[in-house]
């Protein structure tokens, strides 16, 4: 609280003169105990922030309020608090904006993904977050059951050899043709560490819907065919390593658990 008091004018008052309103418009207070009109001014003098009152011939004024330096540390300090907020928020949106890969063995990799009813807003971000944890790991195709959740959409890229981007996303996708056989190199983001020749259809015909739920028909081959089977097969709980012969199998879990016991 400030407390006002009535002086008269002396050489350690501000001299009206050098009155520097901080304010463009003075403000007419009405007296509480008398008939007149009491001015209300903001004044900087010698670097402090004063509050005057004025009514009629007299001069009634605040002690200072506050020194500028107070003004100005506190107004550092304000920004300050605010630069290290928005710097928390910006960490905290961008921890958020990608999303955990879960790895072998974990259970939500075996698990079946539910087929999408709804494409809402909530799943518009999801998409999103995970195109940017598939080009952050990086990688060219993510199934939802990577990131822990069992809904049936992937993403992926449909130029997986091209360095320009091409992000694409297939809700409920179903393969409904394929044809020939092709052997490929697989990895995978939740597999680290490990590749094995898997046997693949070469060309395949994949339907679904697109992330605004318009119907989507897909044929691809080579690379992309190889994706789309991949991720699909995350969608059915199956991993890759479940392709592969049981003794090249045995031989990636014993590695990993060798690894696990060294760390």
């Amino acid at each position: 609280m400030v407390v006002l008091k009535e002086c008269s004018a002396t050489d350690s008052e501000p001299d009206p003169k050098n009155w520097k309103p901080v304010l463009g418009v003075f403000f007419n207070i009405p007296a509480s105990k008398r008939n007149s009109t009491v001015r209300f001014i903001i004044i900087i003098w010698k670097n402090s922030l004063i509050v005057l009152l004025r009514a009629e011939s007299r001069l009634i004024y605040a002690d200072t309020v506050f020194s500028m330096g107070q003004f100005y540390r506190s107004a550092e300090n304000q920004n300050q608090s605010v630069n290290q907020k928005n710097a928390h928020n910006m960490t905290t949106e961008n921890e958020m904006s990608h999303m955990k890969i879960h790895t072998y063995p974990d259970a939500v990799l075996k698990a079946v993904a539910a087929p999408i009813q709804d494409i809402d807003a909530d799943l518009q971000k999801i998409m999103d977050q995970m195109f940017e944890t598939m080009y952050l790991a990086p990688g060219i195709g993510l199934a939802a059951n990577q990131v822990g959740l069992l809904k049936r959409i992937i993403v992926f890229d449909g130029l997986p050899k091209e360095d320009e981007r091409n992000p694409q996303v297939l809700i409920n996708p179903e393969i409904v043709a394929s044809e020939g056989s092709v052997k490929w190199d697989e990895a995978c983001l939740s597999v680290p560490d490990y590749t094995a020749d898997v046997i693949r259809k070469e060309r395949v015909q994949v339907k679904g819907l697109d992330r605004h739920g318009n119907p989507m028909n897909l044929e691809a081959e080579d690379l992309l065919a190889v994706c789309l089977q991949h991720e699909i097969d995350h969608l059915n709980g199956v991993l890759f390593i479940d392709r592969i012969s049981s003794l090249k199998r045995a031989l990636y879990k014993k590695k990993l658990k060798k690894k696990k016991k060294g760390d």
